[in-house]
């Protein structure tokens, strides 16, 4: 038998709705769903702090690593290391998804979450 997972995304209140409870009336709805439907983990990306009350914990870290393309001082052989443009980020994003596609738990955004990056 597979570990049967759930998970929530997407989820957003906008600010005139905000400290009214309704985050946690959706997010004790949906664990309390996903447990009569027996899922034994729920899992989902969201903001630092925030989650822990509900008895979500951090499990995979979000670093952010940016390099100065100058500090590549031997490129390897075949390539040339230049710094990104815009125009690049088609296929920067492509090639992130296509090294994430097969691993779990990696962060497919849509583009309306990333709008700079497509």
């Amino acid at each position: 038998m597979g570990l049967k997972t759930g998970g929530m995304a997407g989820v957003w209140t906008s600010e005139a709705h905000r400290k009214k409870g309704y985050a946690s009336q959706v997010m004790w709805a949906s664990i309390e769903e996903m447990d009569r439907r027996g899922y034994h983990a729920s899992i989902l990306y969201g903001i630092e702090d925030f989650y822990n009350r509900y008895s979500y914990s951090v499990c995979f870290a979000s670093p952010i690593c940016q390099v100065a393309a100058e500090s590549f001082s031997v490129p390897v052989p075949g390539f040339r290391v230049r710094t990104a443009k815009k125009g690049y980020m088609p296929r920067i994003s492509g090639l992130y998804q296509r090294y994430n596609e097969g691993r779990s738990a990696s962060a497919i955004r849509a583009r309306r979450w990333m709008p700079n990056c497509r």
